[in-house]
């Protein structure tokens, strides 16, 4: 007998694991980027559920939602995914530092 695949959960049922992953590093890229999910949400036209609803992996993306989420954090799509997680934590770092700079400047 052949082997029967699981298909993932869909927003009616059970969370997955790869919703959450991918949820958790769309939240991560917004916040790193000083971006409300309120600010996010109107820029792609959602309703005021939508995003909050991906970020905690209640909702499954479909791959043209990922690209669009995506392109509107400016990074790639691969990022979402985890393939460079590393990427996530140097925006943090470079906003980090932009930040301080700019308080800096401030000063002055």
């Amino acid at each position: 007998m052949g082997q029967h695949r699981r298909a993932l959960p869909t927003q009616n049922a059970k969370r997955s694991v790869v919703d959450e992953e991918v949820g958790h590093r769309v939240r991560r890229a917004r916040e790193a980027l000083g971006i409300t999910q309120k600010g996010l949400g109107e820029r792609l036209g959602y309703g005021v559920n939508t995003l909050p609803g991906y970020e905690r992996g209640d909702n499954s993306m479909t791959v043209p939602r990922l690209i669009e989420i995506a392109q509107a954090l400016d990074i790639k799509a691969s990022v979402l995914l985890g393939e460079h997680d590393s990427t996530i934590d140097e925006i943090y770092s470079l906003k980090h530092a932009l930040d301080k700079a700019l308080t800096a400047l401030g000063r002055l």
